[in-house]
């Protein structure tokens, strides 16, 4: 029996010490100095998923620096340059749709799909009034997106036009549009990040923790 014993410590402690090995690792290789930051913008590459929603009770856009309201918008799904995507520590390149700040809702780097919340101002039904067909989408120079404001936007759109940041055809918004379905129609902030996580586990699975962790009820 002593001998029993003896031998289960061992293999217990040979266990934890390659399950502290590859914690190690892969800590060591998530810790590792960032891409180098673009020096000018950086076209989004793709557009694949688009889904306009409204919402009862607003909420605060924090991603800017005035926080406006919002009450409509869009989530989508964009492919972009993984390095772009690599979450920092510090100022990141600021999501650009237009004349507005894109909210990230996961980091997207492992899969190079990103999930987004896209304020716009509401039309006369209260869906939103922006057109993702008349706008670029972009990645801008590295800030806290907290502390982009009006002006910030404008000199980051006069950059993306000087850099040749072109729009995504008709056709394809038609089709990220068609992939996004009926449009959500929801009670509160809540419900959009929910539908969020869904977008997280169908297009970026190697993030499904953070889905699952949007996805526990909370109370309202």
């Amino acid at each position: 029996m002593k001998r029993r014993s003896i031998w289960t410590a061992l293999a217990l402690a040979t266990t934890l010490a390659a399950a502290a090995t590859a914690w190690r690792m892969q800590d060591s290789s998530d810790s590792g100095a960032p891409p180098e930051l673009p020096e000018s913008p950086q076209s989004v590459w793709g557009l694949a998923y688009a889904r306009p929603f409204r919402v009862a009770e607003p909420f605060t856009h924090w991603w800017r620096a005035e926080r406006p309201a919002v009450t409509t918008g869009y989530l989508v799904v964009l492919n972009a340059d993984p390095d772009l995507l690599v979450p920092r520590e510090t100022a990141e390149p600021v999501l650009y749709i237009g004349e507005q700040t894109g909210e990230r809702v996961n980091k997207g780097h492992w899969d190079g799909a990103l999930v987004a919340i896209v304020p716009s101002l509401p039309d006369a039904q209260g869906w939103p009034a922006l057109d993702l067909s008349s706008v670029p989408i972009w990645f801008g120079s590295a800030e806290l997106p907290e502390r982009v404001d009006a002006v910030h936007i404008a000199t980051e759109l006069a950059a993306a036009s000087a850099a040749g940041v072109t729009l995504f055809s008709d056709q394809r918004v038609a089709t990220a549009l068609q992939a996004g379905g009926t449009a959500l129609d929801a009670a509160d902030r809540t419900e959009v990040e929910q539908e969020a996580a869904r977008l997280v586990l169908r297009f970026a699975p190697s993030e499904e923790d953070l889905a699952r962790g949007l996805l526990v009820p909370r109370e309202r």
